[in-house]
């Protein structure tokens, strides 16, 4: 029997998902036909309906056939404009008959039971290591294909499984797969904003930077301008504490280096600790453990004064903070003016004293910096 019949007969539009479950126990014997390129434009046809997802069995077809489909997708020397244009029409053929918007939600779902990505993942795994990547070249084209497509939140749950491959790929002697693997990393922070990860990615890109402020800028720089930018831009409190939690490794990486970004990092502290994050405070506690590390080099002494006062006011004010995380709040507080009265040669000293009794500053907030 070919192999197209055979394929024809198992995906066949009227079949209940009861009579696919028995086909595949019967023929659980035979070896699974070997579809390449050229029985593409069959299966094309083989989904005029939709399908029923609740079997167990399309779900396992479904993800052959995205296997399958995703090399085909691109131009490359194994591929012809032909078998480019039926993976295209697969590919729509199978939106259409599972309802999915676009290859995204084709892999992702909206329902744990529809996500046929770990499925997707469980094929290509096995042959993702560092011994046997190599000897398939549609391999690394069906993994970055499939990691491209899914966007945040889907793609955190798969982390794990999806970062050891990428680093395989830019590790590679090979500029071709070098970038495809910086690709692949660079959207897998974009989408699971694992900030931490990327310090140790980037020392497998360079070295670690210099502590001399005269050093040439190296993307590590690169990388603390765009988080600096994008944290300007935030205003979605999760996502803001992500960002807070990764900003002090960022800032002892680059050292003394980090004046070359004052002019970012300098609006983002005020602009982070004026706004509050209860129960927890974790935005202005790290936010203060950044200037903390910073203030010697920090301009702008009059905005920071009036940010930290207005912190104390605010936060012995409040009574929704418990007393750890009150307490936390003015010692960072109170340590932040210190340094900065140092660095300002002891001129924070009285005038601090005055901005509070113009605000009628509370009493405790005082005592506890005096």
């Amino acid at each position: 029997e070919r192999p197209e019949a055979r394929c024809r007969r198992k995906l066949r539009p009227h079949s209940t998902a009861g009579e696919l479950g028995g086909r595949g126990r019967s023929q659980k014997s035979q070896a699974a036909p070997r579809c390449g390129s050229a029985h593409l434009p069959v299966l094309c046809y083989t989904f005029p309906g939709k399908l029923l997802l609740t079997s167990a069995v399309v779900l396992v077809v479904l993800v052959v056939l995205v296997v399958l489909m995703a090399p085909s997708l691109q131009d490359e020397v194994w591929t012809s404009a032909a078998s480019r244009t039926a993976a295209r029409r697969l590919q729509g053929a199978l939106l259409r008959a599972g309802g999915w918007r676009d290859s995204a939600h084709l892999l992702a779902g909206e329902e744990e039971d529809r996500c046929i990505l770990g499925g997707v993942l469980d094929i290509l795994q096995p042959q993702l290591t560092r011994e046997s990547w190599r000897r398939c070249a549609a391999l690394k084209l069906q993994f970055s294909w499939t990691l491209l497509q899914v966007t945040r939140p889907f793609l955190s749950p798969f982390l794990p499984r999806l970062l050891p491959p990428s680093l395989l790929l830019n590790d590679d002697y090979r500029p071709e797969n070098c970038m495809l693997g910086v690709r692949c990393l660079h959207h897998v922070v974009l989408n699971t904003l694992v900030l931490s990860c990327l310090l140790d990615l980037l020392l497998v890109l360079e070295k670690p930077p210099s502590s001399d402020c005269r050093r040439k800028p190296c993307r590590h720089d690169d990388v603390l301008h765009l988080v600096l930018t994008h944290m300007e831009a935030e205003h979605k409190v999760e996502l803001r504490r992500v960002y807070a939690s990764a900003l002090p490794l960022y800032v002892e990486r680059v050292g003394v280096a980090v004046c070359r970004h004052l002019r970012l990092l300098v609006p983002v502290l005020l602009g982070y600790l004026e706004v509050g994050d209860p129960p927890e405070e974790s935005v202005r506690l790290k936010m203060l453990e950044v200037l903390q590390s910073t203030i010697r080099l920090a301009c702008r002494a009059d905005a920071l004064l009036r940010s930290l006062l207005r912190l104390l006011v605010d936060v012995s004010a409040d009574p929704g903070l418990s007393d750890s995380v009150r307490l936390q709040l003015m010692e960072g507080s109170s340590a932040s003016l210190r340094l900065l009265d140092a660095a300002t040669q002891r001129r924070v000293q009285v005038s601090h004293l005055v901005v509070a009794l113009q605000r009628r500053v509370h009493v405790t907030a005082i005592k506890h910096f005096c």
